[in-house]
């Protein structure tokens, strides 16, 4: 009898997780390791695959996992690029962040849950989900046919396009959709220990380019945009041909970025949306990876816990802050016009250029902005109005 014909007659679970990229291994990792019968479901035949994403991470997130591999690198500087030409540099000594390998760091959580009692079953979709009694009815279908497992709770994992969300009738349309387009390169100018941001409405209207070095010589490089179709493809392509000109690609990757889930439904009575499938990415960034291990770990506490009532609660309590201050921040930003992102970048610049940083974190950063550039204060007031002001000043304090 292999595996797949055991599990048909042991088929009931404290939890069945949908998806095993950092949200759905958080959420097997903590359940598993507290004694919940745990069954991770991965519709690819592995984990680990290349997935639209720039894979970068703060050194708190590092601090927090603890990851014995998957990280490519450790930032020490970074930059910010204007379409005006201005360029603002920061370092800070002991790393800014980190730009992973995701598919050996995904891997490597996957694994850790599976070291802690998680049953995993790859190449499996799942095709459907019945409500039966106080059990989940999970239907599966994969290379060794069709089979149903039962579950008190579900979590799902899914990424942007999330069945789960669809099947069990959580309805979350996302508030904010980036639409993106990134290859990986090798130019003889990538720094290694150096992360670049680009701004401009010619170059990304309502978002941003992005160099994520892996090493030097190799990066990421893509770009965000509110604008949908081909367009993000095609101001990649401009990008690169201004900045990075000869340079040789070695894969590419197009796709969106949902945002915006604090303000929509992530969960209905037993049933858990975390990381993309929930929208929880920045609003301002469109960073996902954090906030998918961290609401993975928090969906499986409130199983454990049989709380899931607080779910959103402690959801809130550690990710509204900073998607507030990000959704603000987003809001003023993307709205300006040429000739006010050129005072923004002008005031950054004076205000951080060069500087060695001891933290770089959202909120001191704002004061510190609030405190050294009225400029800014008064560009946030004529953009935000000053209701805005007076929030983003209030989220800070």
């Amino acid at each position: 009898m292999n595996n797949f014909q055991k599990r048909k007659s042991v088929n009931r679970y404290d939890l069945v997780i949908v998806g095993a990229g950092p949200a759905g291994s958080s959420a097997a990792l903590t359940a598993s390791s507290r004694g919940l019968k745990t069954l991770i479901v991965e519709k690819q035949r592995e984990v680990g695959r290349n997935i639209l994403c720039a894979e970068g991470v703060s050194c708190n997130f590092l601090n927090l996992v603890k990851p014995k591999k998957g990280v490519a690198t450790i930032i020490y500087r970074a930059g910010l690029t204007f379409e005006n030409g201005e360029s603002i540099f920061i370092e800070k000594e002991d790393g800014i962040g980190a730009v992973l390998e995701r598919k050996i760091f995904d891997r490597h959580i996957f694994e850790r849950a599976v070291e802690q009692g998680a049953e995993p079953l790859v190449g499996t979709p799942m095709v459907d989900i019945q409500k039966d009694g106080k059990y989940y009815k999970i239907k599966l279908e994969g290379k060794n046919g069709k089979m149903s497992v039962y579950a008190e709770n579900i979590i799902g994992a899914d990424g942007p396009a999330s069945r789960v969300a669809l099947l069990s009738g959580i309805e979350n349309p996302p508030k904010i959709v980036h639409y993106c387009s990134q290859v990986y390169l090798y130019h003889p100018e990538i720094d290694g220990k150096t992360i670049l941001f680009y701004f401009g409405n010619n170059l990304a209207p309502g978002g941003y380019a992005w160099v994520f070095p892996k090493d030097d010589g190799y990066a990421n490089v893509g770009v965000g945009t509110t604008d949908p179709g081909d367009a993000s493809w095609n101001y990649l392509a401009k990008f690169l041909d201004k900045y990075y000109k000869g340079a040789k690609i070695l894969g590419f990757l197009r796709g969106t970025v949902p945002s915006g889930g604090l303000d929509l439904e992530f969960q209905k009575d037993r049933v858990f949306l975390t990381g993309d499938a929930a929208r929880f990415a920045d609003p301002l960034s469109g960073g996902g990876i954090a906030n998918a291990f961290i609401s993975g770990n928090i969906a499986s506490l409130a199983i454990v816990e049989d709380k899931p009532e607080e779910y959103r609660e402690k959801i809130n309590n550690i990710l509204e802050k900073d998607y507030r201050l990000s959704l603000l921040a987003r809001q003023i930003i993307y709205s300006m016009d040429d000739s006010e992102l050129n005072i923004l970048a002008q005031e950054l610049k004076r205000v951080f250029h060069g500087k060695n940083l001891t933290e770089i974190k959202s909120f001191n950063l704002v004061k510190m902005i609030f405190s050294t550039s009225p400029a800014l204060w008064g560009l946030i007031i004529k953009k935000g109005g000053v209701n805005i002001a007076k929030t983003i000043q209030k989220i800070v304090s």
